[in-house]
């Protein structure tokens, strides 16, 4: 399957999300009690804020994947992603952090589904599990390496922002 570009490009795609989503709830909450004094109340509080926003994000996302085209969204919800999680080391306050983690949880939202259904046209029907197995694998093993890799990446961004 990863063998036609257009796949091995949108599993890669899935890799990078997941790797950058899994970095940045992993560290998130450290660095926000270190830099910002976040309590508990406030990282609970900020998951909670970024479910809803996820919740809502989908199935909007879904309907609009389906009106204008599902690469258009997938991109920009990517780039609305990458703004977000730089974002986040600007905020003067934990109050600011909610508005961004809902943003950014909207992002994670109007991406996944829009790329799954985009991944899903490219192949025949007799190769959808096979796709979205081998995806979400792909993504998992993002995941792993975002959360392990989570404290070099962000230590080294919070080092050249000078906060921490």
């Amino acid at each position: 399957i990863l063998s036609e570009r257009p796949l091995l490009m949108l599993t890669l795609a899935s890799l990078t999300m997941m790797l950058s989503v899994s970095a940045f709830i992993t560290y998130q909450p450290t660095w926000l009690e270190e830099t910002l004094g976040a309590t508990d109340f406030h990282i609970a509080s900020l998951f909670a804020v970024g479910g809803v926003a996820n919740a809502i994000g989908g199935p909007i996302a879904g309907w609009v994947s389906d009106t204008i085209g599902r690469k258009i969204l997938v991109v920009g919800s990517s780039i609305v992603l990458a703004v977000m999680f730089l974002a986040l080391l600007a905020v003067p306050n934990i109050y600011w952090a909610y508005p961004v983690m809902f943003i950014t949880m909207l992002g994670v939202g109007a991406r996944i589904g829009p790329l799954n259904a985009w991944m899903t046209a490219l192949v025949d029907g007799n190769r959808h599990g096979s796709l979205m197995s081998l995806t979400m694998a792909t993504g998992q093993a993002g995941f792993a390496v975002g959360s392990a890799a989570a404290r070099v990446v962000v230590g080294r961004a919070v080092d050249v922002c000078g906060r921490a």
